[in-house]
């Protein structure tokens, strides 16, 4: 019913799972809580027994105290003797009356308060009867009356003494009984918590095993199908079911289809660009350069302007082509780095003659500082991030502005950063993420004005990526901006000249 072919959605599967684990701790909840509610009364019990047994001897000293107020009675013939007797009396048969029915529970004893209230009554009785009787005889026949053994209600006195005192023994039996029961119930609690710890935990490796075998190793399988896709390798076959997890694994696959097919297009169109396009327009180039510099004979000034216009236009389409081709190969992993040991201020020399004529059309002023050494890169490549950088901090600095290349070892590290900042107009913090992705620019104007592509950020991030670095920027709007990326780990090595 449960696991990985199972047709039950992973809600359904995770309510019977959750219900079956609810339903058994609800079933030894409620064992316990009976355990705990006997404990309860065993408690109460005890406290009860105790209480009887304080009944108890409340009742023995009553009926002793009694007879000692009759005794005085009789040997003095003094009423406040009587008086104490009839009300040591009548609380004796009150106790007699609450123990009845506090010991109603118990057999044995309910049967011997019984047989009390029974005798008392009965000496009660003959007392009373005989009060008068006694009243007429001396002193020494009415003791010799209450001491002769033959006498019923002496006989009835002895056999009341002796059933107080079994009563006595019987809730003392019943007490030191009630410890033993409490922990047997505590044993019981004990044991049934032992059982109910062993049943979760087969129960949480069972729900273990359900997920490890259900749903874990196919999100294992899911996430190893995103590395495959990630590194253009098949993926893995189909997961099999019918819940959410199986659904999610054919949309995956219907995704990796379209976009290997999507990515077939691109393929298609980037050899169109390369092969349809960029060849003529090298040609319309070569021939607009030949047209405005007098090579194909004199032309008027409108023409030359016109084609220096239009000769703008086609290198800014050849730019935008070449771009798209290394961000195709750098994204296709063809673009092999040709990596040795070079001069980061070389690289930084040669980036700033190639953007000269940019810099020299703002009046814009680029110096560099830092440390003497050398990296492990590309150095083609690395100059192609410094140039393209280079290029936008001389396109947005302001008229003589000032731009500064940067080069410095980090503290503690071998790392490399290189910072190219500017005076230009800065960049919100809203766009700074997205600057790295394709065709996205700051502003409209970027494009239209300063003829940006929108490529050149996105290529310079998988450049420094594919060298095991990272990029960045830092900005404020209206205070500049400063683009840095570093070289990380063991590229950078120290400098073996001076700079």
């Amino acid at each position: 019913m449960l696991g990985a072919k199972s047709k039950l959605s992973l809600a359904k599967q995770g309510l019977i799972l959750v219900s079956m684990m609810i339903g058994i701790e609800l079933m030894f909840v409620g064992i316990l809580f009976l355990q705990v509610l006997q404990t309860e009364r065993e408690v109460e019990r005890e406290k009860d027994l105790k209480a009887i047994a304080v009944e108890i001897q409340h009742l023995g000293r009553a009926l002793i105290e009694s007879k000692n107020e009759l005794r005085n009675y009789v040997a003095t013939r003094k009423d406040d003797y009587w008086r104490q007797y009839l009300t040591l009396s009548t609380d004796l048969h009150s106790t007699v009356s609450d123990l009845k029915r506090s010991l109603e529970p118990y057999k044995t004893a309910k049967e011997l308060i019984a047989q009390i209230d029974s005798e008392a009554r009965f000496c009660s009785d003959w007392m009373n009867g005989a009060k008068s009787k006694i009243d007429g005889m001396d002193t020494q026949a009415s003791l010799a009356l209450l001491n002769s053994p033959t006498e019923p209600v002496v006989l009835a006195y002895h056999r009341l003494v002796e059933k107080i005192l079994l009563l006595g023994q019987d809730m003392e039996k019943r007490l030191a009984a009630s410890p033993e029961e409490q922990r047997k119930i505590r044993e019981i609690i004990r044991s049934l918590l032992i059982v109910g710890l062993i049943v979760n935990v087969g129960f949480a490796a069972v729900l273990q095993l359900f997920f490890a075998r259900g749903i874990t190793s196919r999100l294992t399988v899911m996430v190893d199908n995103t590395n495959r896709l990630k590194r253009g390798q098949p993926l893995n076959p189909k997961i099999a079911g019918a819940d959410e997890i199986a659904m999610l694994d054919q949309s995956f696959h219907q995704m990796s289809d379209e976009l290997a097919e999507a990515q077939r297009a691109r393929q298609a169109f980037v050899a169109m660009i390369s092969h349809d396009l960029r060849s003529p327009l090298t040609t319309v180039q070569a021939f607009l350069y030949m047209l405005g510099n007098g090579v194909l004979g004199d032309v008027s000034q409108p023409i030359v302007d016109r084609s220096s216009k239009v000769e703008m236009s086609v290198t800014r389409l050849i730019r935008l082509i070449n771009d798209l081709l290394d961000l195709e190969k750098l994204e296709a992993g063809k673009m092999a780095l040709d990596r040795r040991q070079v001069d980061v201020f070389e690289l930084v020399d040669k980036a700033i003659e190639a953007v000269a004529a940019d810099a020299a059309q703002n009046a814009v002023n680029i110096q560099k500082s830092g440390a003497a050494m050398s990296v492990l890169a590309d150095p083609d490549r690395l100059v192609q991030v410094l140039v393209n950088l280079l290029s936008n901090a001389c396109k947005f600095s302001p008229n003589k502005g000032l731009v500064t290349v940067e080069v410095e070892r980090k503290p503690g590290s071998s790392d490399v950063e290189f910072r190219v900042s500017d005076q230009g107009p800065g960049i919100a913090k809203r766009h700074q993420d997205l600057i790295f992705e394709r065709y996205r620019q700051v502003s409209v104007e970027d494009a239209t004005k300063r003829g940006g592509t929108g490529l050149g950020l996105p290529i310079c991030k998988l450049i420094v990526e594919q060298h095991g670095g990272r990029i960045g920027v830092t900005s404020e709007e209206g205070k500049g901006a400063c683009f840095w990326f570093v070289l990380t780990g063991a590229s950078a090595l120290p400098a073996s000249v001076d700079p």
